[in-house]
């Protein structure tokens, strides 16, 4: 995770373009620091800070910063040129921490768990025009899973774990009007139970929730996916966390999964 140290004004990613968007950095501290508390506290996770960027104020979001498959770290090749000066200080983090950093081509548009979500032996990549569809096969081949290309045709939901969310190797929750029919055809040939969520939970970004095996961290306000997580088994923990949506993201960008 990275502390919203410098989030005075981030980059906002809704309708996949950018914008600067006032926040309340002060309130933004304070949401992390809930965040961070609920993993650290109460669920029992072992979080690793990165020290935030002065004029990188959406270096908050970690998520996006790229994936790890092992001791390697595959770095982001951010669509957002405002955003590319974060890999550098991703790449020696992680560098220092003893894991071996590589990089997808150059001509691949990589938002790190932003755009790519793993499922048992699957790895699901979200792409919205024809120029994204080819799946970055090294991160495929280090990760030793198989590559499942999914078109998404709402830019209200710029990337795939926006509308996606992994509870288990036989469950997904996501919004189904995020995807092509053809999109939808894969998930339901491949996934054995699709949960689909409303568009009023899935604008709240339900599917942008962290999963820890029966717990899953969810936006305080949705309602619905949390009740119905709930009667599935899973323990909730809801976080207001309303100055990181300005941007159109929920829990999950914040925290990248390392282990």
């Amino acid at each position: 995770m990275c502390p919203p140290e410098h989030y005075e004004e981030a980059l906002t990613m809704c309708q996949r373009t950018i914008a600067r968007c006032s926040v309340n950095s002060t309130l933004a501290k304070a949401q992390w620091q809930i965040l961070y508390k609920v993993l650290t506290d109460q669920i029992g996770a072992e979080v690793e800070v990165i020290d935030p960027v002065r004029g990188l104020p959406n270096m908050v979001f970690a998520a996006h910063a790229g994936i790890v498959a092992g001791k390697t770290f595959i770095r982001s090749n951010y669509r957002q040129k405002e955003r590319q000066p974060e890999c550098a200080f991703f790449e020696k983090w992680f560098e220092e921490h003893g894991y071996d950093v590589t990089t997808v081509a150059k001509g691949f548009i990589f938002d790190g768990e932003g755009d790519i979500v793993p499922h048992s032996t699957q790895l699901f990549y979200g792409y919205h025009s024809k120029s994204e569809l080819h799946m970055p096969e090294l991160v495929a081949s280090k990760m030793e899973l198989n590559p499942a290309s999914l078109q998404l045709i709402d830019d209200r939901f710029h990337h795939l774990d926006t509308c996606l969310c992994v509870l288990n190797p036989d469950t997904i929750l996501y919004y189904r009007d995020a995807f092509s029919e053809g999109a939808n055809q894969i998930l339901r040939s491949i996934v054995k139970n699709c949960i689909v969520v409303r568009r009023d939970e899935a604008l709240t970004w339900a599917c942008n929730s962290i999963v820890i095996d029966k717990r899953v961290i969810v936006s305080n306000e949705c309602h619905l996916s949390a009740e119905m997580l709930r009667l599935l088994g899973y323990r909730i923990y809801r976080v207001d966390i309303s100055e990181f949506k300005k941007v159109c993201v929920g829990v999950k960008s914040l925290v990248l999964r390392v282990a």
